[in-house]
């Protein structure tokens, strides 16, 4: 959770790197990509620190799906901001959409974002699923912005 001076100077990380990197043609993608890179780091801090779901979880069935469903949402996140890292790219003159679009093909397809291939009849973790429904929020919002730059050209 951490201190207001913590919470403080992380908001204020995040504006420096908003205003660094900003996107002059398209802003959603600025914020898209703040909240992208905070999702991927809670991601990385919560995959470091999962070791307590085996006691918690002692059923090793149950510990397979965690571990498929924590892969499942580190593979959503990164294909996230690879997207947004080509579109920036693009944005500023440093690869040509020609070869973006060839390389953003996938990130966001169905194919990447499938459902789960089966039913889970137990409760996941409560940082998993609040990390998982944070992903979910974020590609529905990516694939907006994915809409609205292809309608724009």
């Amino acid at each position: 959770m951490g201190s207001a001076s913590e919470k403080l100077g992380r908001a204020k990380q995040k504006n420096e790197v908003a205003m660094r990197t900003q996107t002059i043609s398209f802003p959603f993608i600025d914020k898209a990509y703040v909240d992208a890179m905070e999702l991927l780091k809670d991601t990385r801090d919560y995959a470091q620190n999962c070791d307590s779901f085996k006691r918690d979880y002692p059923d090793p069935d149950q510990r397979m799906v965690i571990v498929s469903e924590t892969s499942r949402l580190v593979s959503h996140v990164v294909n996230v901001m690879s997207w947004l890292l080509l579109k920036k790219a693009v944005e500023n003159g440093e690869v040509s959409d020609d070869i973006a679009t060839e390389k953003c093909r996938r990130h966001l397809s169905e194919e990447v974002f499938s459902d789960r291939l089966f039913e889970i009849e137990f409760e996941l973790p409560q940082n998993l699923s609040n990390l998982m429904s944070r992903s979910d929020v974020l590609h529905a919002r990516v694939d907006r912005i994915k809409c609205q730059m292809s309608a724009a050209h």
